[in-house]
């Protein structure tokens, strides 16, 4: 664990993708990260969230397409069957790629929990899709347009 702590205490970006609690039992919890490094950019990502009623569900590429509908939009005349591609890993991924990358260019820390918002603070209001608040946060990290908004 020395050594984890080692290179957690150099590196820029910790993505994570344990069950809930993990790191929190090797004592690597938020509060244990922000001491070790507080420039660390943390990516969780969990198949079904942190918290609520299924976060100790195992997840598989075959529930996951289940719970997402993937298989119920198949051809209703057949036999439920996994889409080719492991489609929810490649959008976690790629979204999760967005955010830590727009969080390593925000020249603040963002320790805070994105549910609450600083007293204060300007922004997005809630409920706004995901998309679009990241846009938001990219134009005011000053990372370049995509060229695919009109």
């Amino acid at each position: 664990m020395a050594a984890a702590r080692e290179l957690i205490a150099q590196a820029h970006l910790l993505v994570e993708d344990f069950p809930p609690g993990t790191l929190e039992g090797w004592e690597l919890g938020i509060e244990d990260l922000q001491q070790l490094n507080p420039k660390l950019v943390l990516l969780r990502i969990s198949a079904f969230g942190r918290s609520g009623p299924l976060r100790d569900r195992q997840a598989t590429p075959l529930t996951m397409q289940a719970a997402s509908g993937w298989i119920s939009a198949r051809d209703p005349q057949r036999p439920p069957v996994q889409v080719g591609a492991r489609i929810s890993e490649y959008v976690a991924g790629a979204y999760g790629a967005l955010g830590a990358l727009t969080a390593l260019r925000s020249p603040k820390p963002l320790w805070h929990n994105h549910a609450r918002r600083p007293a204060g603070e300007r922004g997005p209001p809630r409920g706004t899709p995901v998309a679009i608040r990241f846009r938001l946060r990219q134009r005011r990290c000053r990372l370049p347009d995509c060229g695919c908004s009109t």
